[in-house]
């Protein structure tokens, strides 16, 4: 079966994402050297720069490569000793069961609050809906 031809980067987004790269690896520089507070501010700029690649990989049906420009945001973020910043869910997470949240949103907040107990994980609103 033939491959589905996937819309080409427009040249901002090829712009942004190169930009994003040579902070990127100069932030690994930086942390390979030993010299991770002067990386923490670049840790935190190559996160920015994917979040907001990822919504525009979104819009050109690259849902892989979002998802993975968005868990390499928040594994920046976590290198520069930041906390995660909310942004668009992943769609993985937000599966509805009659207007009621998944339980893999539920096992998801469980396993993080497990991986990182020093964190705070915003709570599962509770409400007769969610119950």
């Amino acid at each position: 079966m033939a491959k589905a031809k996937s819309k080409p980067y427009p040249p901002p987004l090829l712009e942004r994402m190169a930009l994003k790269t040579a902070v990127l690896l100069k932030a690994r520089s930086f942390a390979d050297m030993g010299m991770a507070e002067t990386a923490q501010p670049m840790w935190a700029v190559a996160a920015s720069h994917e979040g907001q690649i990822a919504p525009l990989l979104d819009l050109l049906g690259r849902d892989l490569e979002a998802a993975a420009s968005r868990l390499s945001a928040a594994s920046c973020y976590q290198k520069g000793h930041k906390p995660v910043q909310r942004g668009p869910p992943l769609r993985a997470n937000t599966r509805r069961n009659g207007g009621q949240r998944s339980m893999d949103h539920r096992d998801e907040k469980c396993r993080r609050e497990r991986e990182c107990p020093g964190r705070q994980i915003d709570a599962v609103e509770r409400s007769p809906a969610n119950d």
